[in-house]
């Protein structure tokens, strides 16, 4: 019955602790890089209340978005803009301002380190578009 509890105790600890928490400052001014099959990539940059992100296909940019994001601690169900660029928010998630769809997009950042950042894609707050599940990795560009 000792093992049982002992199990049960790591068990919560390691569900509580598989996300890892960050800042705006650890993101502001930082470029990452997603690449994927076939030649395609994903430069996104972080100022403290936009994402910019450039899609490259072969190596020619085809689309350029930004977007407004902040950093929160749980998954909220409304976009909230009053946390846009606030630098006093540690959390586990990115919220992305998705104003063309009318929606907002969560990812879960799984581990952050001064070169790379894990992220799984919680999907976007309408229930029909996003799915939860995927990860990216971005590699930092110095």
């Amino acid at each position: 019955m000792k093992r049982f509890y002992i199990l049960l105790i790591m068990l919560i600890c390691h569900s509580l602790c598989d996300a890892q928490e960050i800042s705006i400052k650890q993101l502001k001014g930082t470029k990452w890089e997603t690449n994927y099959p076939e030649g395609n990539s994903i430069i996104t940059e972080f100022s403290d209340s936009i994402i910019t992100e450039t899609y490259y296909c072969n190596g020619d940019v085809y689309l350029k978005t930004k977007k407004e994001y902040y950093i929160s601690k749980s998954v909220p169900e409304n976009f909230d803009k009053t946390k846009v660029g606030n630098h006093n928010i540690n959390g586990r998630y990115i919220i992305i301002n998705n104003p063309r769809i009318a929606a907002f997009s969560t990812d879960r950042i799984v581990s952050f380190t001064s070169s790379s950042m894990k992220v799984q894609s919680m999907g976007l707050n309408v229930p029909t578009i996003g799915k939860p599940g995927g990860y990216s990795v971005y590699l930092r560009k110095y």
